[in-house]
């Protein structure tokens, strides 16, 4: 168990489990999914044939006999409340696709629309077309042309035409509005088909697919080369979705002149346990798109904030305090005090989420953002400080 510190980093915490059918392999198709499958608000072990409930402590000593597949990707399908899954059959190959639907006292199990596979299969649940359930990415053949997709209609899974790009659906492959033109995306990682099916795959860097406004119709393929991508996820906390790769891509820049744009610069000012406030925003920046929110992340519990608001960026060593940069600048400045957030004198636990109203004379305009917090025991010794945001309000 690898647990989350203050500053943004992982410790190791312990031993969640010896038994050896939970292990964890290089390839994301080979992965056990983690979901609450006994309802009791913990996330639970799913393995071949059952599973290992939490104990609430991080740990899973026990084993509970409950299906014969093996899950690979979990979901509530029947939006019923409770927690359902995709699997592959745990007989020889080719391997059966199947679908796993919690019952009254226990699991259905049946076979799912796409052919049978001499690989294991991969397998991602997202909100494809944005009708509040959720549809299905699989991938096991590698002779097929792309990932198959399979539409969600009140619990049954119907075939869809396969993406036009093989995309890796497992848990690095995301579905959200990158763009800000209020249509989902997608965007995962490539894989390369190889020459034969007992040849391993390769993964070549990072696809974007551009949702069009017909559901499940995508844009041309938008490919980016990235060195040794593993995954896709926001690690930094700040709302967007990063690179995981040789190195941490961190997603800083989004140009969309219509819906605006959100970059982030500049470096913050860390605070008590090392922790470095972060300030992000969500989009459409735009007039009245109602979903735009500043995000602020890594704030000492309990703490008084501000929000320093300017017209340009600028950097200014050693203000308001050394050890500080400013960031903001220009007439007029403007200080907005934020709430105390997260546990009282707790290093990184404040995280606040903002969201505010683009109003029709905001279109065009540009602002800078700075956040500061008081934190006697920051490296400065008296304030932590975020890194720079800069809104370019659309159209």
């Amino acid at each position: 168990l690898l647990e989350r510190t203050p500053a943004g980093g992982w410790a190791d915490s312990k031993e969640a489990t010896s038994d050896p059918l939970a292990t964890v392999w290089m390839m994301e198709s080979t992965e056990h999914p983690m979901g609450d499958v006994d309802g009791d608000g913990d996330l639970d072990l799913l393995l071949t044939g059952g599973y290992r409930p939490n104990d609430g402590t991080g740990s899973f000593p026990t084993f509970v006999a409950a299906w014969s597949s093996r899950p690979i990707a979990t979901s509530d399908v029947d939006l019923d409340g409770d927690l359902d899954f995709a699997a592959q059959d745990d007989g020889p190959f080719p391997w059966v696709a199947r679908l796993g639907v919690q019952g009254p006292t226990s699991f259905v199990e049946s076979s799912l629309p796409i052919g049978a596979s001499q690989l294991p299969f991969r397998a991602r649940f997202l909100d494809l077309d944005q009708d509040g359930d959720d549809d299905l990415i699989v991938d096991g053949s590698a002779l097929s042309s792309g990932a198959d997709r399979l539409e969600n209609q009140a619990g049954s899974f119907v075939p869809l035409p396969p993406l036009v790009v093989d995309v890796t659906p497992g848990p690095s492959l995301v579905a959200t509005d990158f763009d800000g033109d209020g249509i989902r995306d997608l965007v995962g990682l490539r894989r390369v088909k190889p020459p034969t099916v007992s040849s391993v795959d390769a993964l070549a860097g990072v696809v974007f697919l551009r949702g069009l406004s017909t559901p499940h119709t995508y844009a041309t393929p938008e490919a980016y080369l990235v060195r040794d991508p593993h995954g896709l996820l926001d690690a930094d906390g700040d709302g967007d979705v990063d690179v995981l790769a040789g190195r941490l891509i961190e997603n800083l820049t989004k140009v969309e002149p219509t819906s605006g744009a959100v970059r982030q610069y500049g470096v913050g000012a860390a605070g008590s346990g090392g922790a470095t406030p972060l300030l992000g925003a969500a989009g459409p920046v735009a007039p009245l798109s109602g979903s735009a929110s500043l995000r602020l992340r890594r704030v000492l519990g309990g703490a008084p904030s501000g929000l320093l608001i300017g017209s340009q960026e600028v950097s200014v060593p050693g203000f308001p305090v050394p050890g500080v940069t400013l960031l903001v600048g220009g007439a007029p400045l403007t200080l907005v005090i934020l709430p105390p957030v997260g546990t009282p004198g707790a290093p990184g636990d404040g995280a606040l989420d903002v969201p505010f109203d683009v109003t029709p004379i905001l279109a065009g305009a540009r602002l800078f953002l700075q956040a500061f917090v008081q934190d006697a025991a920051s490296p400065a010794g008296l304030v932590a400080a975020s890194n720079g945001l800069e809104i370019r309000f659309g159209s």
